[in-house]
This record gives C-alpha cells, structure tokens and sequence, in this order.
C-alpha cells in the first residue's frame, strides 16, 4: 500500500482519499487477501481505488526483498 501512496496519492481524488482512508483502517490481513484476490472483497470495500491497487501489486515473478 505505501508504495501505491508514494506514486498515487497525491494525484488521488476527494472521493478516492476517501476511500484509501478507510482502507487503510481495515485489518492487514484482509486488505492482503483482497489485493491478493485470496477472499471477496466487501461491496463497500471493491472500489476502483482498490482494483488499481491491486493492479499495482500485481507482479507476474518473485519479488526479492
């Protein structure tokens, strides 16, 4: 999520701080099932804001850390 912040939030709409916000609120682990796509993700919750972000952390190999 941080690096999502560092390249989009200061580009982000009202509405879409808004919902980063209350993202960010939730659990870790259930915002990594949601943007590993390893559970539903709750109506108010699926918001374009959270496809973007996990079209960012879409990675197609390994990371190395």
């Amino acid at each position: 999520m941080g690096q999502f912040a560092d390249h989009f939030l200061s580009s982000m709409s009202e509405v879409d701080l808004d919902h980063f916000e209350k993202l960010i609120e939730q659990a870790d682990r259930d915002l990594l099932h949601w943007i590993l796509d390893e559970t539903d993700i709750p109506a108010e919750f699926d918001t374009a804001l959270l496809k973007a972000i996990r079209n960012h952390h879409n990675h197609s190999a390994p990371i190395n850390i």
